[in-house]
């Protein structure tokens, strides 16, 4: 018996993402620029981590930098409720199965080098071990379910300057909880794996396992015996690369 297999163009990708995240971004068209083809030169630049004026250049039939940008200025809500049509865009499209029983979590932070002039002083630039010739960095961090070899982020903010790592986890908590998720055993990679986390998460009773040795842009796997987490149980962690 043969498998099927379906294979997706990046233009398909790119339609599925856009159609996802629209009905909840509501982003205005402009007067050369649709919604549609704004979101898609965003994924575009998030896909290759490029700027906005590599990637205008790069796609056909899209105007350039100046007005792509104005567009985009012009339709943007402010931080907060962007993040809550983000996250809710994320929320919509799960599978049913993962909110019918509780899910093994992990909490993921993600740093983009930067290396502008202005990086002490600009606030929404994270400090942080140095790392590729620089300790600044554009962070954002992430909470993913990993369900049948499957990468389900449910929870997304930014992270800058002000907020700790405690303040962190409790709000990608809040947002899982907020998703229909029920957690039953938190992974932390290393950026989360510090005493308040730890001491927040004791006190909270929320199980968890630090994975500091777990490598750069890698999705975790846990697998864990079937019933209540104990501290008797041995837990197996796999990691491989998420892109």
């Amino acid at each position: 018996m043969h498998k099927f297999t379906n294979t997706l163009t990046p233009a398909q990708v790119y339609r599925y993402a856009v159609e996802c995240c629209q009905p909840h971004l509501k982003l205005r068209d402009a007067k050369r620029v649709t919604a549609r083809m704004l979101l898609t030169i965003l994924f575009a630049a998030a896909a290759r981590i490029s700027s906005l004026s590599d990637t205008c250049k790069r796609l056909r039939g899209v105007p350039d930098e100046e007005v792509v940008a104005a567009a985009l200025y012009e339709t943007l809500p402010d931080y907060n409720l962007l993040k809550r049509q983000v996250n809710a865009a994320l929320a919509g499209h799960l599978p049913k199965p993962l909110r019918k029983q509780a899910q093994i979590v992990a909490l993921d932070l993600t740093l983009l080098p930067f290396y502008g002039a202005d990086a002490k002083e600009n606030d929404q630039i994270y400090r942080s071990q140095a790392k590729r010739g620089t300790c600044s960095f554009y962070a954002y961090a992430s909470a993913y379910i990993v369900h049948k070899g499957q990468r389900y982020t449910v929870a997304l903010m930014a992270v800058t300057r002000k907020p700790t790592m405690e303040d962190v986890t409790k709000e990608l908590l809040r947002q899982v909880r907020k998703a229909g998720i029920h957690v039953r055993f938190l992974v932390l990679d290393r950026g989360f794996y510090s005493v308040a986390v730890i001491r927040y998460l004791q006190a909270a009773r929320m199980p968890f396992l630090g994975t500091g040795g777990a490598r750069d842009g890698a999705v975790l796997e846990v697998t864990l015996p079937s019933g209540p987490v104990t501290a008797g149980h041995k837990v197996r962690v796999s990691a491989t690369a998420s892109r």
